[in-house]
């Protein structure tokens, strides 16, 4: 196996050697430099986001321009407010698979972002953003990074995982539990229902 992957490798590796090399003698010397747009046009900088209201965030920026007019993709990264990109905390791939100089991000999607970036559940707090232009195995940041005041979604986290119901409406499962303990336990035991319904005011305890 251990062979075959490696001839592969070889194939491929050769294949594309054999492809640059064929580039330049047809005159056409490979062109990876790209002239990055460097503006964020939206969100502004210091601008303001509420997730509660559950709206998308749309981010803008001006196009990049490569110098042999090729294919330009876009990644949107972000990071926090001190942050320089780097490591960035999340990237996010522009519409129409990268090609298009803007993004629409869900409340949900940015209130994970948030998240990484330190802003506490019900809370505001800032973070950066920017944006990559590439071209090939080449890329480029853009020099501008604008900050953005966020402030996320008031959700319970961490996610319970246990819901204790009481109360006259869910009698009914309280009777269908009660019965079906009677089965597995194998009881033919008359069970006074009665006993566990729910009052208003019970000063005694329920009977194990």
């Amino acid at each position: 196996m251990k062979t075959i992957l490696k001839n592969i490798m070889l194939f491929a590796a050769g294949a594309l050697t054999l492809g640059f090399t064929a580039c330049e003698e047809d005159g056409q010397d490979l062109n990876f430099k790209i002239q990055p747009g460097n503006e964020l046009y939206a969100p502004a900088d210091n601008a303001s986001v509420n997730l509660d209201q559950g709206l998308n965030t749309s981010f803008e920026w001006a196009p990049s321009v490569a110098e042999d007019g090729g294919y330009i993709t876009y990644e949107v990264l972000f990071d926090k407010a001190d942050g320089d990109f780097s490591a960035p905390l999340a990237v996010k791939n522009s519409q129409m698979t990268g090609s298009k100089a803007s993004l629409s991000i869900s409340a949900k999607e940015l209130n994970e972002v948030a998240a990484l970036a330190g802003i506490e559940n019900a809370k505001t707090g800032q973070l950066k953003w920017t944006v990559r232009a590439g071209k090939g195995l080449f890329a480029q940041t853009y020099t501008q990074a604008n900050v953005l005041t966020v402030s996320r979604i008031n959700l319970v986290d961490p996610l319970p995982t246990a819901v204790m119901l009481k109360g006259e409406a869910v009698w009914n499962m309280t009777v269908m539990f009660l019965h079906m303990w009677s089965v597995v336990n194998g009881s033919r035991e008359p069970v006074d229902y009665s006993e566990y319904m729910p009052h208003r005011y019970h000063p005694e305890p329920f009977p194990l």
